[in-house]
């Protein structure tokens, strides 16, 4: 059985899990799974199972569905710019973020494609497994290496002790102008999303110019459908 490592990874696993799940499915086949689930457990304590359900593939650690079906072994990515996975490849890109998090605690990812209104979804890992802090997350479209600036920033100050509160205004990114912040969920976990301020230097709410205000919503995705 082939395994989507992208898919295994934004489901939480890391690069050593994603690895040993590779031997755990390689010798899988269907006729395998029609016939009984598999049952192993990781190194580090999960139980993972991979069963078959009316003929899709579904994988369960701790008795928990993490992913349905399994495909073959590429990036989803569809953009027309190359994200880091398609550029560097998926097990070297894992590779850089797992140095990054021995080196400095934590990494970046920039998806800048597939969200209404050209919002992005630019996201820190590791700051809460680090210094207890939830990651955090910059929705306004930005080049990367502005987002980098601003995130390295701020996750400095975390290092030193600061801790960033939902509704609270920050005066030391911008001088004399403020960042606020709101808790939403990114992926199944809690991220402090950073509001920057519109082209005023507003951060309220109800009077932030468009697109700046789209930051108090949920992000949507292009491809969902708006039901009745």
């Amino acid at each position: 059985m082939k395994v989507n490592i992208m898919n295994l990874r934004k489901s939480g696993f890391s690069l050593d899990e994603i690895n040993e799940f590779k031997k755990l499915a390689a010798p899988i086949t269907d006729e395998t799974l029609d016939a009984t689930p598999v049952l192993a457990t990781m190194p580090n304590g999960n139980k993972i199972m991979v069963a078959k359900t009316m003929g899709d593939i579904a994988v369960k650690v701790n008795s928990k569905i993490v992913l349905e079906e399994v495909p073959g072994e590429e990036c989803e990515c569809e953009k027309e710019t190359e994200c880091a996975c398609c550029k560097h490849g998926i097990e070297e890109t894992i590779k850089w973020e797992k140095e990054c998090i021995e080196k400095i605690g934590w990494f970046a990812h920039y998806v800048g494609d597939g969200y209404k209104h050209e919002m992005v979804n630019i996201h820190t890992h590791g700051v809460m497994e680090k210094w207890n802090h939830p990651d955090l997350q910059i929705v306004v479209p930005m080049p990367h290496k502005m987002a980098n600036e601003i995130l390295n920033f701020l996750v400095n100050k975390i290092k030193a002790g600061t801790t960033f509160l939902p509704g609270e205004r920050d005066y030391s990114l911008l001088t004399d102008i403020p960042v606020t912040f709101k808790e939403f969920t990114e992926n199944e976990r809690r991220v402090l999303r950073v509001i920057m301020p519109d082209e005023n230097g507003c951060v309220d709410n109800d009077i932030m110019k468009f697109p700046f205000g789209l930051q108090y919503s949920e992000l949507e995705r292009e491809d969902e459908t708006q039901t009745p």
